[in-house]
């Protein structure tokens, strides 16, 4: 009988564990948030504390953490502070544009940017180091092999039907998938924000990620939405519109894809009229400029694709 009471009393059940760590960070981020409202600093603390409850939830409950979206919010909390330094780095750039236009005078601006880049930097890989780091943890905490990460067709399949026969395998599997496109993202961050032969190798790695997510859950639209998306950097239009299709073309469709390949499409129709001297259409006939998007709004001439990752949920 007093087995029985001292189990009883042996802690928290992981289900426990996870609501207790969701709860202090609701109320982190309710507090960040009328700190915010009343333009008084935050906890510098709260945001690292935050990042560890969440990483400390996926660990302990996936049904949890996909049930309260905790991967999203973990990947929300990163992309506030990229969404600051772009910020940041776009203020400064203004400056010193500004500054020139002035004949140079006032603070070096070159250095501020500099300055900005160089922390930028250092976010992104202390960010890429975290996200590495959890998908061996994950790997260790659900008994996913170590070939997960290989391409050998053999251990693929093997690795397939372990999956099958177990449900945490599978959620395990997931959700390294979706640290891959995370992954991905920060190196194509890096790679916007990078200088000469930088920029190349990490639009490079951001592709190796998303492929690699791809092949962890080929029924997911969103590996390929965010190729077509890197494919847009270096003006490849057939390979970004061959990506959005995938994208849609899945289980999982990755919706933002469609809107996208109406931009694309737009973007298209817009060369080839200017191509064939017909960018003014007659007063008879309306602007295909002004076509609609899923029957609401125009799209605008100057046409750029939306990265849905930056603002919506990953799935």
């Amino acid at each position: 009988m007093m087995i029985v009471q001292n189990d009883k009393m042996s802690g928290p059940s992981s289900r426990e564990l996870a609501q207790r760590l969701y709860n202090k960070n609701v109320e982190l981020e309710n507090r960040r948030r009328r700190s915010a409202q009343a333009r008084v600093p935050s906890d510098p603390n709260a945001w690292q504390q935050m990042r560890e409850n969440y990483e400390a939830i996926i660990l302990e409950d996936l049904t949890f953490s996909e049930q309260h979206n905790i991967e999203y919010a973990l990947w929300q909390l990163h992309y506030r502070r990229i969404a600051e330094f772009r910020e940041h780095f776009s203020a400064a750039l203004a400056s010193a544009g500004s500054t020139t236009s002035q004949g140079g005078r006032g603070p070096s601006r070159p250095d501020r940017i500099t300055k900005i880049r160089l922390q930028f930097k250092t976010f992104l890989s202390e960010a890429s180091g975290f996200y590495h780091d959890i998908i061996l943890k994950i790997r260790a905490k659900y008994g996913l092999p170590l070939c997960y990460f290989s391409e050998d067709s053999e251990n693929q399949i093997v690795l397939e039907k372990d999956g099958k026969r177990s449900a945490e395998m599978k959620q395990g599997l997931i959700s390294c998938h979706r640290c891959l496109i995370y992954l991905g993202d920060i190196a194509r961050y890096k790679g916007l924000y990078g200088e000469g032969d930088s920029k190349s190798r990490d639009n490079a790695a951001a592709s190796s990620y998303y492929l690699q997510s791809a092949s962890f859950w080929p029924s997911s639209g969103n590996p390929h939405h965010q190729l077509a998306i890197l494919a847009t950097y270096s003006g490849d239009e057939l390979v970004a519109v061959y990506r959005y299709f995938r994208s849609l073309a899945v289980d999982s469709p990755f919706s933002t894809a469609r809107d996208n390949l109406i931009v694309a499409f737009e973007k298209n129709r817009q060369s080839y009229s200017q191509l064939h001297g017909d960018a003014k259409p007659s007063a008879g006939k309306e602007s295909p400029v002004q076509m609609t998007a899923k029957g609401r709004g125009k799209v605008e001439a100057k046409v750029q694709p939306k990265n849905a990752n930056d603002a919506s949920l990953v799935r």
